[in-house]
């Protein structure tokens, strides 16, 4: 059994390792009741947004399901529901245009993830 910093790392990695960047975890625990993990990345279009998705769907199945996506189609901006932990994969251009982070980033709950595998 993982737990859920082990987990949220290591979709990070997979993320990283599959052409995602600018992956940011934070840790919501203190913020929401819907899950206690969110993590945020970019992607450089749309097609890689809907592959970096559907390969983490995949590749989490055996450790923890992905409940819920929603926003594949468009490709811009993605939500993967694993439960306790949120992905949200943007297209840079949409990333910038949200901005979801700063609504939960505050410094003490927010960890960068630059090529930790």
């Amino acid at each position: 059994y993982m737990d859920i910093d082990e987990i949220s790392i290591d979709i990070c990695n997979q993320i990283i390792k599959n052409n995602g960047f600018d992956v940011l975890l934070i840790n919501t625990e203190n913020k929401s009741n819907m899950f206690k993990r969110m993590i945020v990345c970019s992607t450089n279009n749309n097609q890689q947004a809907k592959t970096l998705a559907e390969i983490l769907k995949e590749i989490n199945r055996e450790k923890i399901a992905c409940l819920h996506a929603d926003g594949i189609i468009k490709g811009q901006w993605i939500t993967l529901d694993f439960s306790d932990i949120l992905v949200q994969i943007f297209t840079k251009e949409s990333r910038l245009k949200y901005n979801v982070e700063k609504l939960w980033k505050d410094g003490k709950n927010c960890m960068v993830i630059k090529n930790i595998m």
